[in-house]
């Protein structure tokens, strides 16, 4: 292998997976879910109050509308403010989506403050027969469960990883600061599709944070447990950061 393929480096230190603002819609209450909607335009999803936040996985056009190109999107948000988790597929137009609190490994609901303060970097080399991933994590939740998924052109599954044999859990430290490094090999991932040995782009590009167009989500499991091929239930995780090619 060409060494001149590594190292790849891609800082992304604001870039949060999660759609976290205030929300300024009405409760549910016990008949709302089963209420059929009103003529006109369709509503959109209701919360608990106005106070709450919402911490959701979002398609990375929908990003822009959350957090600005200078990364100081939340610099308004109460850091003191509650943080909730409505699954992706919960958060659809018109239905009255459950709010999840969200919660640190002592049972303790999570803030704002909490959430927003992570950030991370990740290094990739081209080695022969796979590749190697170096990451480094500050901010996240102390003592929380994290699992790496990985998102290349070709498939997705947890990363560095073939159904069966996993490899992509760590535990943050108590500081909030977490290393992790594994290798990938080819072969067919958890969820779904194959994985090459190596995805970076030959000639590798220049620009700092460019992947490639692969996508690494960090994972945070509020029941301090993985769940192998799968990420698990949806109301149990939450997406706290990514790592997206251009």
């Amino acid at each position: 292998m060409n060494t001149s393929l590594r190292p790849h480096v891609a800082r992304l230190a604001c870039m949060l997976l999660l759609a976290v603002a205030p929300l300024p819609f009405a409760g549910c209450d016990s008949n709302e879910a089963n209420t059929p909607p009103p003529p006109g335009p369709t509503p959109g999803p209701s919360f608990p109050s106005p106070e709450t936040l919402t911490a959701t996985l979002v398609p990375s056009d929908l990003l822009r509308d959350v957090v600005n190109e200078n990364c100081q999107s939340f610099a308004e948000v109460d850091p003191t403010t509650l943080l909730f988790h409505v699954p992706l597929s919960d958060a659809v137009q018109g239905a009255c989506s459950p709010m999840h609190e969200l919660t640190a490994p002592g049972g303790q609901q999570l803030t704002a403050g909490d959430w927003i303060q992570a950030e991370g970097e990740v290094a990739i080399s081209c080695m022969d027969g796979g590749t190697q991933y170096d990451f480094h994590f500050e901010g996240l939740i102390p003592g929380g469960v994290y699992t790496i998924w990985h998102f290349p052109a070709t498939g997705g599954g947890a990363l560095a990883s073939h159904p069966g044999n996993i490899h992509n859990e760590f535990t943050a430290e108590s500081s909030g600061a977490a290393d992790f490094s594994v290798v990938g090999t080819a072969g067919a991932m958890t969820l779904f599709g194959t994985v090459a040995a190596c995805n970076l782009p030959v000639p590798p590009r220049s620009a700092v944070g460019d992947l490639g167009g692969e996508l690494f989500v960090l994972l945070y499991h509020k029941d301090n447990r993985s769940w192998g091929n799968s990420p698990g239930p949806e109301d149990q995780s939450a997406g706290h950061l990514v790592f997206m090619g251009r």
